[in-house]
């Protein structure tokens, strides 16, 4: 038991970080440091508490339970191209019977018809590329997003209208860019003339659409930075506009991006991106429709300039390292200050 003693006591004045080294012309009891309980206790006291900022600190390496947050908000001048996808951004819509008890969407040709297409200015040059909308089915919804598409499926999309294949559908730059996309959607009544009297009878139309409304659901986000695996949770928005026949209407909705960077890396910087879209405003024009067989209703999918950018890091081990270096610093100098009087003098006694 003394020798275990006597090991663990040359152990701690080993390492024994306040010792006061003596003057070469002389020692302390044959050593050359002169170490005491107080600063051997001191010494017991910042080891342990090393050991434990490290794993205090270090736990955060491996749970990914804190991070730092930063928001950003950037102006792009020339957004880059943005295709439709069912997982990543979907535009699903239709009109609402106004004749039912609670407005359900329907699609009826011999009610409305719906023309789809893709604007493309080049250089004050406009070329329009028509797409094809066609009712809305498991296709066209996301499959990798139950929460979702079960939303979808409780509010009827199966009576609503999507673009038959996303790949067409696209939308790049803004009004100022040498290339400019957008995707308008327009509706108009059936007219017997012009869709070879496939129509219903004009009253019906009018009962069925005077006063009535477009339903629309577009992609929104949702960001949750304290989640590590899954920071962006992607939701419809589900969102209503007049739409009567009697008032020309040109609705305007400007998408855009929002950006989750997230560094992984255990050493050095690793950044992995997310990315999703979200409505950043609308607005609408209303006229004298003095045309009845005209399209009401002109909607326009537009990309906006602004990009909101989250950023999350996580310590990493150099992180670690440099805050508990920093706490020790700190320790090493106010333990040497308190324990200034217990420490070796030039004029101790020289040693037998």
């Amino acid at each position: 038991m003394r020798a275990v003693r006597r090991h663990g006591r040359r152990i701690l004045e080993s390492i024994d970080i306040f010792a006061y080294p003596c003057s070469f012309l002389f020692t302390f009891k044959g050593k050359f440091r002169y170490s005491t309980i107080p600063t051997k206790l001191m010494t017991l006291f910042i080891v342990a508490f090393t050991l434990g900022s490290f794993f205090y600190f270090g736990r955060n390496v491996i749970s990914k339970s804190n991070p730092q947050c930063l928001l950003t908000e950037d102006y792009n001048v020339d957004p880059e191209a943005l295709y439709m996808d069912a997982n990543y951004f979907l535009f699903i819509f239709s009109l609402e019977n106004m004749m039912t008890n609670n407005f359900l969407s329907f699609v009826d040709e011999s009610i409305y018809k719906v023309d789809a297409l893709v604007e493309m200015r080049t250089n004050g040059t406009f070329t329009y590329i028509p797409v094809e909308v066609m009712i809305c089915d498991e296709s066209h919804i996301p499959n990798n997003n139950p929460e979702l598409k079960d939303y979808l499926i409780k509010n009827n999309y199966q009576n609503m209208y999507c673009f038959q294949n996303y790949s067409d559908v696209l939308m790049k730059g803004t009004w100022d860019s040498q290339v400019f996309y957008d995707i308008k959607i327009q509706i108009r009544p059936c007219n017997n003339i012009t869709d070879n009297n496939t129509c219903q009878s004009q009253e019906v139309i009018s009962n069925v659409l005077d006063g009535g409304y477009l339903k629309m659901f577009y992609t929104s986000i949702q960001t949750d930075l304290t989640n590590y695996d899954n920071p962006v949770k992607i939701s419809a928005t589900n969102d209503f506009q007049p739409a009567n026949p009697q008032l020309a209407t040109e609705l305007y909705l400007y998408f855009g991006r929002m950006n989750v960077k997230t560094d992984i890396g255990i050493f050095l910087e690793d950044f992995i991106y997310q990315e999703g879209v979200n409505l950043v405003y609308n607005k609408f024009t209303l006229y004298q429709n003095m045309n009845q067989t005209n399209p009401f209703l002109t909607v326009y999918l537009r990309l906006d300039t602004t990009i909101i950018n989250n950023t999350r890091k996580y310590d990493n081990i150099l992180d670690v390292l440099s805050k508990v270096g920093g706490l020790l610093r700190i320790l090493t100098i106010i333990g040497s200050l308190f324990l200034k009087h217990f420490f070796c003098r030039s004029d101790v006694t020289k040693s037998k």
